[in-house]
């Protein structure tokens, strides 16, 4: 009887480090979107204050 407790305990155990190993993966990967999103953020700002700076200077030219 005594193994058979302890088989039900080191299944379970096996159950949650299964789970916590899921959350943990979960919680990773939306660490690194957020930063992949951050880093595509900074990208469309830099190219729109180049745009703006392009348009600026196409309008100088054209006066």
């Amino acid at each position: 009887m005594g193994s058979m407790a302890v088989f039900g305990i080191v299944n379970m155990l096996f159950y949650l480090a299964i789970i916590g190993f899921v959350i943990y993966v979960i919680l990773k990967m939306l660490s690194h979107m957020e930063e992949r999103n951050t880093y595509l953020k900074e990208i469309r700002n830099e190219l729109r204050k180049s745009n703006e700076n392009e348009k600026v200077n196409k309008d100088e030219h054209e006066m």
